[in-house]
């Protein structure tokens, strides 16, 4: 039957019956482990306290990686919070500039001067076309 693992200097394991039973019959009285026992029991709490750090050594690891994990969550939602105003920045702008076009559209004439601009740039764009594809 395994041992549990403690930490310290757990020295009196009394609760192991066979351990009881070969310590009587060792010559050193009732319930005093013989030489190998404590041998034995010294190896056990030497193991135990290595593995008690290797513990303790993988969750400082593991503390210093949710840190480093808290840190990177805060800086990206700041520049999340820096994107969301931009956005909503641009939103505005755009809107103002919708808003301008429609009173633009709506004044007497203006629709006229939209549709000689449309055609304008229609008109390059056709003309860079046609001005490449003779190159070719």
């Amino acid at each position: 039957m395994a041992q549990p693992y403690m930490r310290g200097n757990h020295s009196n394991y009394s609760n192991n019956s066979s351990m009881v039973r070969n310590s009587a019959s060792s010559g050193y009285g009732y319930g005093r482990p013989s030489r190998a026992e404590e041998t034995s029991m010294t190896l056990m709490e030497m193991e135990n306290n290595q593995k008690w750090d290797a513990l303790a050594e993988q969750v400082q690891t593991l503390k210093a990686i949710s840190m480093d994990i808290h840190q990177e969550v805060k800086s990206q939602n700041s520049m999340l919070d820096g994107m969301g105003k931009s956005f909503g920045n641009a939103t505005d702008l755009f809107r103002s500039t919708i808003h301008q076009m429609g009173v633009m559209m709506s004044g007497g004439g203006g629709s006229k001067h939209m549709y000689y601009l449309i055609a304008f740039v229609v008109f390059v764009f056709l003309l860079l076309y046609f001005l490449m594809a003779a190159r070719k």
